[in-house]
């Protein structure tokens, strides 16, 4: 008999349901120290109100280094032009109660990263689904859409998509700045796996870069790329949605916490430093879960992604939330395809992040076989 999810201990259970990495301490605890040895600057305070620690842009420091990583990354960007939040999804809140509040058309993508979805249902908004795939989105339709229905807003992943994987090329990009300029649409664009480049090779600029007419509004994050028990998140804008987002910010959270922020500065100003290393061990990661899926189900298709943290795996039928169900009864948590979209039409699909280790992964993939053979004999009966 197969065991059920009560005779596993809760370290036990295999999670691939979450794609958040976990830390390397060495880095993290490096950063911590920078930061506390920082802090007495903090507290001395700079004067005014902002001596009693409340910034509700966010501390100078990380939003200076934060503009200082665009513009190496070839955006040219003021600390002005930056909103410190809680996370990526503190931005997409804080958007939601600000920018997307005022209704109107929203595409969103479909699949699309599902926490963002619930923070848009909360809106006015009317979503509008455009469908990507691991090969990555028809531009042509992509224009077609906009020109007919002349949404608003956009919410897009370009970079190493949550959950297929796919990359917007340069030519995409420069084709999706130009169809948003000609439908007078605000462009949000989800940068947090920016940074989970696993292939080398050459990156496109971020869409910020292209942008001429302030068309584009950057979110990004530490989570994936350093920690999400940082918290730490930002908005990259023109100053002036910047400061209206600031004056929004006062109903939400004040400010966020200090010490954190100055983490994170640190973080990122010796990126370079750290995240080789953890490209590297995604890559290995992800080469082992996709090594284990091909030998234990031959009939189940993805595409490689060049980054990012999860495969997009279309299965051998429309089973994602029969697996979900089975696979808790195997000690091992999963995400159905349905939760990434705004209809069930997602139900063959099924997101596998490859955060763990190699042997989580591979014990995950065996559980998973079960649970698929468990759901395969159900339906021949």
């Amino acid at each position: 008999m197969s065991p059920t999810v009560s005779q596993y201990a809760a370290e036990d259970v295999i999670d691939l349901a979450v794609a958040a990495p976990a830390p390397d301490p060495t880095v993290i605890e490096g950063a911590a120290a920078a930061a506390l040895a920082a802090l007495p600057g903090e507290l001395a305070g700079r004067g005014g109100a902002v001596s009693r620690g409340y910034y509700p842009m966010g501390v100078p420091l990380l939003r200076e280094a934060i503009a200082a990583r665009y513009t190496t990354r070839g955006v040219v960007t003021s600390a002005e032009q930056i909103l410190v939040t809680a996370g990526a999804m503190g931005a997409l809140h804080l958007l939601a109660c600000s920018v997307f509040a005022r209704g109107g058309l929203v595409l969103v993508e479909q699949p699309t990263y599902p926490t963002a979805l619930d923070a848009l249902r909360a809106t006015p908004a009317r979503l509008v689904p455009f469908p990507v795939t691991s090969e990555g989105w028809d531009l042509d339709r992509l224009a077609t859409v906009f020109r007919q229905i002349r949404p608003q807003f956009a919410y897009l992943i370009v970079d190493f998509h949550n959950p297929t994987g796919a990359l917007l090329d340069l030519p995409g990009r420069a084709a999706l700045l130009a169809a948003a300029d000609q439908s007078g649409t605000l462009l949000v664009i989800d940068e947090t796996n920016l940074e989970l480049a696993l292939d080398g090779g050459d990156v496109p600029p971020p869409l910020a870069a292209l942008d001429e007419h302030d068309r584009v509004v950057s979110v990004g994050s530490m989570s994936k790329a350093f920690w999400g028990g940082l918290r730490v998140g930002w908005i990259r804008a023109s100053p002036s949605l910047v400061a209206e987002l600031a004056i929004a910010r006062h109903s939400i959270d004040l400010a966020g916490p200090v010490l954190e922020q100055l983490v994170a500065a640190d973080l990122l100003a010796h990126a370079e430093e750290h995240l080789p290393a953890r490209r590297r061990e995604l890559a290995v990661r992800r080469d082992v879960l996709s090594a284990a899926l091909r030998a234990s189900q031959p009939r189940w298709h993805w595409r490689q992604p060049a980054g990012g943290l999860c495969l997009w795996v279309t299965l051998d039928g429309a089973i994602s939330t029969a697996l979900m169900t089975t696979a808790k009864h195997h000690g091992l948590r999963l995400t159905n395809g349905p939760r990434f979209g705004l209809d069930a039409t997602l139900e063959p699909f099924l997101r596998l992040p490859y955060v763990l280790n190699p042997a989580e992964l591979r014990e995950g993939v065996r559980r998973l076989a079960a649970a698929h053979a468990d759901v395969s004999r159900r339906q021949r009966a």
